[in-house]
């Protein structure tokens, strides 16, 4: 009777979900270099590791309209059940593109992405724009992360179209699937 009890706890405890992290149990991670800066554990989302005047990294919880830059729960075939969340950074003053980072269990960093694709071009694009990303969603299996993008006659500074990266992770990475125009989705 004992042995059937083990195994059923034994299996029970196999089929409980595993949960994707929380902000808060990603804010204090050891993370490997991310936006070309040092690895480190993070303190409060920021790397603090970074030389003065060498630039920032910090994980955010909101984006500048104030939609949420956390989705949690994004499946994968290889990792489990992911976080993934829109980080800032830069190399000293001038901002990158959004970095979207994907955390799974540990939490450890499944992929970073700053959803650079060859898929630019056939809508005309040069690729996102700073701190482009102005919204993200789980739709299904896929995010949906809405991104400010640069045409090749935008000045860095002022993207003038929207669209809609849809993607999903696989293989420690973020593949993006297709983008779209905004108006068209």
């Amino acid at each position: 009777m004992l042995a059937l009890a083990t195994g059923l706890v034994a299996l029970l405890a196999s089929c409980t979900p595993v949960t994707s992290p929380s902000y808060q149990q990603l804010a204090n991670a050891r993370v490997p270099s991310l936006c070309g800066h040092p690895a480190t554990t993070l303190v409060n989302g920021q790397n603090l590791a970074i030389p003065a005047g060498q630039g920032t990294f910090q994980l955010l919880r909101t984006l500048s309209d104030g939609e949420s830059a956390i989705v949690r729960g994004v499946p994968s075939r290889d990792g489990g059940s992911l976080t993934a969340i829109v980080a800032e950074c830069n190399a000293g003053g001038v901002g990158f593109p959004s970095d979207l980072v994907l955390f799974g269990a540990g939490p450890k960093v499944y992929a970073e992405s700053f959803l650079d694709s060859t898929k630019w071009a056939a809508l005309g694009l040069a690729g996102p724009a700073r701190d482009g990303i102005t919204s993200l969603r789980l739709v299904g299996r896929e995010l949906e992360i809405n991104v400010d993008a640069l045409t090749p006659d935008d000045p860095e500074c002022c993207p003038s179209r929207a669209v809609v990266v849809h993607a999903h992770p696989n293989a420690k990475r973020l593949i993006i699937d297709r983008i779209v125009d905004a108006a068209g989705d």
